[in-house]
């Protein structure tokens, strides 16, 4: 039910944009009263299966094929960050419009999530294991609610294991996160480990290295850089920019297909505050993703549920925004 109501609710936000239905009040209203809907099935969902996420090994099941339970830990990790941004974005709402508790007790209810998908994660090793490219989706989505619920401690450990294991496996088994997902390539490598496995491109080492200088992380950062010219020279980094015309398949398709422009050739500066500047300037670079219309009309978490859904990849700026750069670009001088 929890995938059948997120699909439900990004068709139903792209039949109101297609027709351009935001005058219609009785659409809209239907519209508010399904999103309520949503987030009740998400909240049930998060009672029955917390739980598992503090026990070690909870998401297992017995499972005892490491690629199913890894991509099963990465499916949960989707699906739980996206359910506390989806709180986050009704305490910021209701917050304006109403002078109940139900503000707080949104709120209460995101950290509250954020505190289980961190425990999820440290207790279930699947997901320092990524297997494509695209689960830097799941990172990103995790990484945004751990960092806008303050939980910073969950992040940084997340991101030390998920850059420490990804060196320790490629140095064990060659194995890279697949560019393209497919699930056959996936078990032929897992099959025949004498063989080499080549990934030409990654967007998950470009992911990494922003989220390193978003919490903050030099030392890491630089640890990444080495792991990256010792092991992975060869591999073009990359990072998918949205354009003007993606909003017209994110809610229905994997835009990435149709739209949006891909920086390639990433080159990851020796001095972390370089990079950061970049990330600073392209932030103001590339298209603004404010004009698009769920931003304007005051929906822009259900962009998350359509990069979990739909595969498009989570946008820069949904992170650079956050970043509290340690730059100051006043004109004016402190006294």
């Amino acid at each position: 039910m929890i995938i059948a109501s997120e699909r439900t609710l990004l068709m139903f936000w792209d039949w109101v944009a297609r027709r351009d239905f935001f005058e219609e009040k009785h659409v809209l209203k239907e519209f508010i009263r399904y999103h309520s809907f949503k987030i009740q099935i998400n909240r049930e969902y998060i009672v029955k299966v917390q739980n598992s996420f503090y026990t070690k090994d909870g998401l297992s099941f017995g499972i005892r094929n490491h690629i199913e339970y890894c991509l099963i830990t990465f499916e949960q990790i989707g699906l739980v960050a996206t359910i506390g941004l989806s709180e986050l974005y009704e305490a910021s709402i209701y917050s304006h419009i109403s002078q109940t508790s139900y503000p707080d007790m949104c709120y209460n209810n995101a950290i509250q999530v954020s505190q289980s998908l961190g425990e999820m994660i440290l207790n279930n090793p699947g997901a320092y294991y990524p297997k494509y490219d695209e689960h830097c989706i799941e990172i990103n989505l995790g990484m945004i609610l751990f960092y806008q619920t303050e939980r910073y401690d969950y992040a940084t450990e997340w991101l030390i294991r998920l850059i420490t294991y990804l060196r320790d496996v490629f140095m064990t088994t060659k194995f890279f996160p697949l560019f393209y997902t497919s699930y056959d390539k996936l078990v032929e490598n897992e099959m025949d480990k004498d063989k080499k496995k080549e990934t030409a491109s990654s967007h998950l080492i470009t992911v990494l290295a922003e989220w390193c200088i978003m919490l903050k992380q030099d030392e890491l950062y630089k640890m990444l850089r080495k792991i990256v010219k010792e092991n992975f020279k060869d591999i073009d980094c990359q990072l998918w920019h949205p354009e003007n015309d993606t909003e017209e398949s994110l809610f229905n398709s994997n835009a990435m297909d149709e739209t949006g422009a891909t920086r390639s050739t990433i080159n990851l500066p020796e001095n972390p505050r370089e990079y950061e500047m970049e990330m600073v300037e392209e932030s103001k670079t590339f298209f603004d993703e404010s004009k698009m219309k769920h931003n304007e009309k005051g929906i822009p978490y259900i962009e998350f549920l359509s990069n979990r859904h739909f595969r498009s990849y989570v946008f820069p700026n949904s992170w650079r925004q956050l970043l509290n750069t340690r730059f100051c670009f006043s004109k004016k001088v402190s006294q």
